[in-house]
């Protein structure tokens, strides 16, 4: 039973800081909206993202999220495009000895 707890608990804590994560992320955002300058080119640079996230997030989601954040400081138009489901093969979570069996992304 205790270790039933312990689970719920962690689970608790882990939605908890990933939702504090989230804020905190929103919040940049918007100071990056307020401080970027206005848009001279209207040509928009796309990023896209094709993280899978199951958990937090991922190197790729910040890497992307960086680089369309330092565009826009630089007043470059930006567009994010992200994967609804994730992608069909992915390397994240596959079996090494069963290559052949789909990932759990």
């Amino acid at each position: 039973m205790n270790w039933t707890v312990n689970r719920i608990r962690q689970g608790m804590q882990w939605r908890w800081l990933q939702a504090q994560n989230n804020r905190r992320i929103a919040r940049l955002a918007a100071e990056i909206e307020r401080h970027a300058p206005p848009v001279v080119d209207p040509r928009p640079v796309v990023l896209f993202n094709a993280s899978s996230r199951l958990a937090w997030m991922s190197l790729n989601a910040a890497f992307t999220l960086l680089s369309g954040w330092g565009l826009r400081l630089a007043g470059v138009p930006v567009v994010h495009f992200v994967c609804r489901a994730g992608m069909t093969r992915c390397q994240l979570g596959s079996a090494l000895t069963a290559y052949d069996q789909p990932p759990p992304c």
